[in-house]
């Protein structure tokens, strides 16, 4: 029986809970198929953790019914009361062939082929924090990928094909990189490559 699931709370900016759920691996910091906004990492709370997902569920519902949903007086914006999920859920192979049978044909609008283009190229990365900046070096330092996934990454590359468009983006992008980084105080590159 696995003990990898957990419960979490996506905490208010005043601490306040208004969500609780159950997961394993990254569920809490994932949008995927989520109809709540996800907090900033600091606002996500793990409450228990090493549970089967029997205990996680059962928390889960616990939690919710103490906090309270607040369409019935409560704080948290749960749909449901929870105790529900289809965690490792897989469709049969004849539920897969029925899927797929309905789809067949269909097209989709041309408004929402639009929107999601939308959607997908209209997204912004949130630039990180100089603090948050100098955590992710301090946890990689002393890491190096073992000789198994460094493998793994020049298998992955092996045959690929590169455009001349994106060979040209990406040799523009490396000449403003070391443009820039000729700039930086104390640097001595720009004067080793200008001798």
């Amino acid at each position: 029986m696995r003990n990898d699931y957990y419960t979490y709370a996506y905490l208010r900016e005043d601490g306040r809970p208004y969500y609780i759920g159950k997961g394993c691996g990254r569920r809490a910091y994932e949008k995927n198929g989520r109809r709540i906004k996800i907090p900033r990492r600091d606002l996500i709370l793990i409450l228990k953790r090493n549970l089967t997902e029997e205990e996680a569920f059962r928390h889960e519902v616990y939690m919710i019914s103490v906090l309270g949903r607040e369409i019935n007086g409560g704080i948290l914006l749960n749909f449901t009361d929870g105790g529900e999920g289809a965690s490792g859920n897989k469709h049969t192979l004849e539920t897969r062939q029925k899927m797929s049978n309905t789809r067949k044909g269909k097209k989709q609008s041309k408004e929402w082929v639009e929107n999601r283009i939308k959607a997908v190229t209209g997204r912004k990365r949130k630039p990180h924090t100089k603090e948050h900046k100098q955590k992710i070096s301090q946890s990689m330092k002393g890491k190096s990928p073992s000789p198994e996934h460094r493998a793994n990454l020049s298998k992955s590359q092996k045959g690929r094909v590169i455009s001349p468009e994106h060979r040209q983006k990406l040799s523009e992008a490396l000449k403003r990189h070391h443009a820039k980084v000729r700039e930086l105080p104390g640097n001595t590159l720009g004067t080793i490559n200008n001798a």
